[in-house]
């Protein structure tokens, strides 16, 4: 997972399919009693529901200083992922 995550003074990253994979797997953890009552069926057939959004906005600048002086934190865009079920 570490390898999949690129972070830098003014953005921070993930792969997707590594974000998908850790995400499968802390649920699986989660619900494994469950899970073991499953066929084999079922947990072949098993299916994670999300979504996934975007927003930006402006705002204050922080006194944040940076290594390279025309970066800005007055601007941020974000993307969420939630798993629903």
């Amino acid at each position: 997972m570490e390898e999949s995550i690129t972070v830098t003074e003014t953005c921070s990253e993930v792969q997707l399919q590594a974000l998908l994979d850790h995400t499968a797997l802390r649920l699986y953890k989660y619900v494994e009693e469950v899970v073991k009552t499953c066929s084999e069926e079922e947990k072949k057939n098993m299916v994670l529901l999300s979504k996934w959004g975007c927003d930006g906005s402006q705002q204050t600048q922080y006194k944040q200083k940076f290594q390279n002086s025309k970066d800005s934190d007055a601007n941020i865009f974000q993307t969420s992922f939630v798993p629903l079920r």
